[in-house]
């Protein structure tokens, strides 16, 4: 399971649609349709209730999915705040956001 596959999958539930979800994260409608494919077929279950065209729901699985991806992305962005935070009150730090290397060591 990659990070990648998690975003296109919440974005398919968020969406409802396959292609909605592929124009938010950026990748093409089969892209996206080959990677849930792929998560579904790795977890050997069903996350998208695909009965309804165009109006993809998640299942009792999918639901799951979600709500944990979800936290994944939660904590994904403050550990990215935290190391930037980190990064900024870093001892010799330039001010491009560049190691001073001269000063280490």
């Amino acid at each position: 399971m990659e990070l990648m596959q998690l975003a296109m999958f919440m974005a398919a539930v968020e969406e409802r649609s396959i292609q909605r979800a592929a124009d938010r994260v950026g990748r093409s409608q089969p892209a996206v349709s080959i990677a849930l494919h792929n998560l579904e077929k790795e977890l050997g279950m069903e996350l998208l209730d695909r009965t309804t065209l165009r109006d993809y729901r998640p299942t009792q699985a999918g639901q799951l999915l979600y709500d944990c991806a979800s936290t994944i992305t939660v904590l994904l962005n403050e550990v990215v705040a935290v190391i930037r935070k980190q990064a900024e009150i870093r001892p010799g730090q330039s001010q491009a956001g560049v190691p001073d290397f001269e000063r280490e060591g």
